[in-house]
């Protein structure tokens, strides 16, 4: 007695086709929460130079946009307003790929965040810079080695390797391996 279950040569092909279609699926899902996940990195360091900003008096308020939001669907990531009178959108991408599609489809002013152990006060100016605004005051503080701007909150040695790693392992295309954490 066999158990086998013989398939006709059609049948032998759909199913490939099926698995195939399938784990396409799967990759693609794992690649859009991977991509996601950068993503939600890249939005989460802006949050921090605009809050040290704000700290500082540079801008008076800014809100962060909710993942799948009104705001997010128009392609704005923040709103801020440098002045209680003057509010701009403010789109963040985590690869010059995706900015170049962004300017391709948005006039939303756009920074691209992809190098996590940059100082806040660099990217603070790079903010500041594509919104169109005053960014003598960062310049004094990064040229002055006694300034205490923005430093409060910089990687630490090794979550900047860790970055580089990870973003080593991106560039050779290791889609399978997970990031490093410490």
């Amino acid at each position: 007695m066999s158990s086998a279950i013989g398939f006709t040569a059609r049948a032998i092909v759909d199913l490939k086709r099926i698995n195939r279609a399938t784990s396409a699926f799967h990759g693609d899902y794992e690649e859009r929460a991977r991509k996601r996940e950068v993503g939600d990195k890249s939005e989460t360091r802006v949050a921090e130079a605009l809050q040290s900003l704000k700290a500082h008096g540079k801008i008076w308020r800014y809100h962060r946009s909710w993942y799948k939001g009104e705001l997010d669907l128009q392609k704005i990531d923040f709103l801020i307003w440098p002045e209680p009178s003057y509010m701009v959108g403010l789109q963040v991408k985590s690869s010059i790929n995706g900015l170049e599609k962004h300017q391709n489809t948005s006039n939303v002013p756009c920074v691209v965040v992809r190098h996590y152990h940059v100082p806040l006060r660099v990217l603070a100016k790079e903010i500041m810079q594509v919104l169109g605004l005053s960014t003598e005051f960062l310049e004094m503080a990064i040229r002055s080695s006694h300034s205490d701007f923005l430093d409060q909150d910089e990687p630490t040695e090794e979550e900047v390797l860790l970055d580089q790693v990870n973003q080593l392992v991106d560039q050779l295309g290791f889609d399978d391996l997970e990031p490093l954490e410490s």
